[in-house]
């Protein structure tokens, strides 16, 4: 299993700053694999979607990376030096994990501080009737109205983060995670949330790290005697603790950099003079029957209809000239 976890933590891609080349190398070593796979099958691979969360793409990497474990498992066993030192393999794959889950949480957390996660709802979905939102939507929008209560949640997951970074601190924050993560992906399941299968993986390692500690704490409430965790079992010397020291230095600087350079908090909006916001169609009998406009934050222009259907362009704008550019999805230009 924690082979399987490591395999996992290495090559699914996710959004890094510095090692961005981990997507590359996924796609390198899998794309063409997968698509061979699904293709056998008989099942059809979104182009767009590649290794996003709950992709079939994604599903046919975790179950490759199955195979492999079991494969390089059963290889590693006939070799006498992995079966002596089985159990610095298992504190070095343990190891990887808990930095990988401890990087993820604090991610998350700074994520929902500065806006890149439940952020405040754009002026389109404000104005779209409650019923023809989707779930996942509709969770996602009522969230990032309560700035407050997202960076209360992402406050809990920085400090989660760091309680589990470091070992007297560990079971904390192991059992904090859990907790975490549990409601993650119950929320995940039950508002139709595209994240379930990685959230479930990060409940799966919060379980896997946390197991040495639950028998321990079960042994003792079975016997009644008192429950000592031992940190005997990690004996520190000099290499390991400049290592540890490094990675976790890595994970501050790649979790708080992206936070650094965005330079904002959560709500947020852009500033006057953008055109950002929600315009009403005075005239609502316009031959296209518009009855509102809207600026999206990331150049998007939205039509509204009075049939309540939404239409996207691509925008951008000559201020000096007042000339509006839209562009449609067939690349055609409106001026």
């Amino acid at each position: 299993l924690l082979v399987y976890l490591t395999l996992i933590a290495i090559f699914t891609p996710f959004t890094f700053h510095f090692i961005r080349f981990q997507t590359e190398i996924t796609d390198f070593l899998f794309g063409e694999m997968t698509h061979k796979i699904a293709n056998g099958l008989g099942w059809k691979i979104d182009p767009y979607e590649n290794f996003t969360s709950d992709s079939l793409q994604l599903h046919l990497l975790y179950g490759i990376l199955f195979v492999m474990a079991s494969v390089l498992l059963i290889i590693l066993k006939r070799f006498e030096f992995i079966n002596k030192h089985s159990r610095q393999l298992d504190q070095f794959l343990r190891s990887i994990l808990v930095y990988f889950l401890a990087l993820i949480t604090l991610k998350y957390g700074l994520d929902k501080l500065n806006g890149n996660q439940f952020y405040f709802p754009e002026p389109n979905l404000l104005f779209t009737p409650l019923g023809y939102l989707d779930k996942d939507i509709l969770y996602w929008s009522v969230m990032g109205t309560s700035p407050g209560y997202v960076c209360f949640l992402g406050v809990i997951e920085i400090i989660t983060a760091l309680l589990i970074l470091f070992r007297k601190t560990r079971v904390v924050g192991l059992v904090f995670a859990l907790i975490t993560y549990t409601q993650v992906v119950a929320i995940n399941f039950g508002f139709d949330i595209s994240v379930k299968l990685f959230s479930s993986y990060l409940l799966v390692i919060t379980l896997t790290l946390l197991y040495p500690y639950l028998v321990i704490t079960y042994q003792g409430l079975k016997s009644q005697t008192p429950i000592l965790f031992s940190n005997q079992q990690f004996r520190q010397n000099k290499k390991r603790l400049i290592v540890e020291s490094l990675a976790i230095i890595f994970i501050l600087v790649e979790a708080c950099y992206p936070a650094y350079v965005s330079n904002k908090m959560n709500h947020e909006i852009p500033a006057e003079g953008n055109m950002y916001g929600a315009y009403e169609v005075i005239n609502p009998s316009n031959p296209r029957g518009i009855k509102r406009i809207f600026i999206h934050k990331d150049d998007y222009l939205i039509m509204q209809t009075t049939d309540d259907e939404f239409v996207d362009f691509k925008l951008s704008w000559s201020m000096d000239k007042d000339i509006i550019y839209i562009t449609d999805y067939n690349n055609q230009i409106f001026t």
